[in-house]
Formats: C-alpha cells, structure tokens, sequence
C-alpha cells in the first residue's frame, strides 16, 4: 500500500437522495521511508520499519488502530533467482499491535496482500501479522504446501513459500523488534508477543 490511505463503502436505498456511510479505513504513516519504494523498483535489498495508526469507522463502532510495521525486500541468491524467473515480489511484511486494547484475540493473521480466511488459532503463533506475496492455493485459501513426500525443492512455488519463511520473515521479524525496541519512547511492559 504505498498509496492507498483511504477505503470508503456507502450504500444508497433507492429513496434516500445521498448515499450513507457504512465502513471506513484511514491509514496514516508519517515517517514511512520513501527510499524503501525506490530500492525495490531498482531491485535493491532493503529494509524500513514505522509505525502505522489505522481508524476504522462501521456503523457499529469507531477503532483507533496503531501496528509497529516493518516491510522487508531480499533481492538475493536464490530468492531473487526464482523472483525474476516467476515474476514473484521478494517482500514481506510484519506488524505488531501496539495497544493491548486492540481486538486480537485470535493472534496474528496471515496475509498475501489480501487476508486469508480467519482461523481460530493464530496461524503465526504470535500477536504478529504476516505479510508477504506467498504462493496460494487455487482457490486462495491456504499457503501452497507441500504433500506427503513431495520435496519443496521440485517446485518451485513450494521452494518460494520455504524461502519466504525460513529467510525473509526471520529477518523482517529481527528488524521489526531491534527498530521497534530503538524508539525512544519504548516501554518494555508493552511488548506482550
């Protein structure tokens, strides 16, 4: 989202002259890295983390959302190697709430730009969100996987998957606490992962 900040749905009745209001999502983030745009579309590895405040308006309620994010681009070896052969983007994402108030039962959710469906346990085992451009299924339910006895290394959008976890999203994640813990105004007793 590199400049999408605003998401509006209104509904209008047949008789009602203006349409009303139904959901709402404004997201800021003041000090984002503009250097980090231009690094990826000149395929150079990088890093940047911010802190990203989201309000949501519904008819229901009114949330003031903030995430500590941290996005991160690998441009190589064998990353950068199948991203240019599929037309793949090596970036992944993490986000980490950092209210306790926030809705977050259910733990951190996965993300391939889009959200995959909700799952009654955290499929990150964290607080955290994950982002990154996984490989799905067909019907974009669930990561790409691999069956009994199939080697990640046969395929290639198995290896990418394998690669995105075991390589980017470590590393997003250690960038994410060392920026996260740097802020001046960082309070141990917040950090409840």
């Amino acid at each position: 989202m590199k400049t999408l900040n605003k998401i509006e749905f209104y509904h209008k009745r047949n008789r009602q002259s203006e349409p009303q209001l139904i959901y709402s999502a404004h997201a800021k983030a003041p000090n984002r890295n503009p250097r980090f745009f231009q690094n990826i579309m000149s395929k150079n590895s990088d890093s940047t983390s911010y802190q990203l405040k989201v309000k949501v308006m519904s008819s229901k309620e009114k949330k003031d959302l903030q995430y500590w994010v941290c996005q991160y681009f690998y441009n190589g070896d064998k990353v950068g190697e199948i991203a240019k052969k599929r037309s793949y983007i090596p970036l992944v994402g993490a986000a980490f709430p950092l209210s306790n108030d926030q809705d977050n039962s259910s733990g951190g959710q996965l993300f391939s730009f889009l959200p995959l469906p909700l799952q009654k346990t955290s499929p990150t085992g964290l607080k955290i969100h994950l982002n990154g451009y996984f490989a799905l299924d067909q019907n974009r339910r669930h990561l790409k996987l691999n069956a009994a006895g199939q080697d990640a290394n046969s395929d290639p959008e198995l290896l990418w998957n394998k690669l995105l976890v075991l390589k980017l999203i470590p590393t997003c994640l250690a960038n994410l606490i060392k920026t996260f813990c740097q802020q001046p105004d960082f309070d141990k007793q917040q950090v409840i992962i």
